[in-house]
């Protein structure tokens, strides 16, 4: 019994340290949601960003843009946003993900996400100039907020 304790306990340490750590874009809006969520559907489609997943009335909203592998049997990025408004509020993560083709162009494996901040995101415009954007929209800073 001891050792069985042991290893639930090794075992729950290395889940929990597999986690990702997530990163949270905040910003208070002047607008109301409709506005806002009209505002940032527009952003997102002027970044080349494809709609995935848009739901006016609860304030969800996920876009992507997919860089496909150049060469079948190498590796492809997607980027993506997701957005809740609520209350003039934004909640927004980003992250982006690899992906590895095979010679027939089939997904056969992905990486885990890796979530954007200010620090990882540097040099990526898909990041800043959305980000950028909905500064300007809502004449407020964002705040990133670590979590994880």
């Amino acid at each position: 019994m001891k050792y069985l304790f042991a290893i639930f306990v090794i075992f729950s340490v290395i889940l929990s340290s597999c986690t990702p750590v997530v990163y949270r874009n905040l910003a208070e809006c002047n607008k109301n949601d409709v506005e806002i969520f009209k505002d940032i559907t527009t952003i997102l489609m002027q970044n080349n960003f494809v709609i995935k997943n848009a739901n006016e009335n609860i304030g969800y909203l996920n876009a992507e843009i997919d860089s496909p592998p150049l060469v079948a049997g190498t590796f492809g990025a997607k980027m993506i946003w997701d957005f809740n408004i609520r209350d003039g509020k934004i909640t927004a993560t980003y992250k982006s993900l690899m992906y590895e083709t095979n010679r027939l162009g089939n997904v056969v494996s992905t990486t885990d996400p890796r979530y954007g901040s200010d620090e990882y995101n540097k040099g990526d415009k898909s990041y800043w100039n959305v980000r950028n954007s909905i500064e300007k929209v809502c004449n407020s800073r964002i705040v990133v907020v670590k979590e994880g």
